[in-house]
């Protein structure tokens, strides 16, 4: 895999040229797509569940007739993530993952890993109880699962978190368009966080907030990092320089499921 920086400039390049174009080729596909697909839609979006692995895995009712309940129907929902886990041995790990979700990526490495800790950070309060359900099956069987609501920052102090209707869309960056509210949402140092677990293998999917959660972070107890990277949020040139981070960190490129990276540490 090329590691060099020109390689990951030429890359977001590629796949950001056009980006307002084929975002609404994509929106318009999807929605009709919807249209035709409109009843099981609206049947799935009323019992508020789908299946992974054979386990139900439930999300808010809420949530609109858009790309991300369309994913659900298609069983596309965060394939990118996991298609690079997969293949990655987490027998060892303590995972730290931050932007939680409803617990989804966590339920589908449990129920499938062998895992050591699993600690689940997320912000937006309403999703707590998701992430509960969707990991009780292997919460049950003795795994220790630790969630944690909350934002991981500088200070500690309650901070303003945007929640949008689609719960993958919320944020600490204020959305550019659509309509949200704010929630307080209690803070906690990230570096004291990250001493007081020691994860070795990070997950990060917290929707633009990537640059700033790195910034003077101790990576030294990380061996893996999976992020995903939001250009549209945070621009090109700040993910080329957080991918440029992790490589003076001694951390290398495994494998990519655009825009979401796998970074391995060296020797490990």
């Amino acid at each position: 895999m090329d590691n060099t920086i020109e390689y990951y400039k030429n890359l977001f390049n590629r796949n950001c040229k056009f980006s307002i174009v084929k975002k609404l080729y994509k929106r318009a596909f999807n929605y009709i797509t919807i249209l035709l697909v409109y009843p099981k839609i609206k049947k799935l979006k009323k019992q508020g569940f789908f299946y992974q692995d054979g386990n139900k895995i439930y999300f808010p009712s809420s949530v609109s007739y858009g790309a991300l309940l369309l994913s659900i129907y298609k069983g596309d929902y965060e394939k990118n993530e996991l298609e690079l886990l997969i293949n990655i041995n987490t027998e060892k790990d303590i995972i730290l993952e931050v932007g939680g979700g409803i617990g989804f990526l966590a339920a589908s490495i449990i129920n499938n890993k062998k895992i050591k800790e699993y600690h689940i950070v997320e912000a937006n309060p309403q999703l707590i109880e998701y992430i509960r359900k969707n990991t009780n099956i292997a919460a049950s069987k003795g795994e220790k699962i630790t969630i944690h609501n909350l934002i991981l920052g500088e200070k500690q102090e309650k901070t303003q978190f945007f929640v949008k209707k689609d719960f993958w869309a919320s944020s600490l960056i204020k959305p550019h368009y659509g309509k949200y509210h704010t929630k307080l949402v209690s803070c906690e140092n990230k570096i004291l966080f990250l001493e007081k677990i020691n994860p070795t293998f990070l997950i990060i999917d917290i929707e633009g907030g990537e640059k700033v959660f790195f910034e003077r972070l101790n990576l030294s107890s990380i061996n893996k990092i999976l992020v995903e990277l939001h250009p549209d949020y945070i621009g090109q040139e700040k993910c080329v320089n957080l991918i440029q981070y992790f490589l003076k960190q001694g951390f290398q490129l495994k494998s990519i499921s655009y825009p979401v990276f796998f970074f391995i540490k060296k020797n490990t």
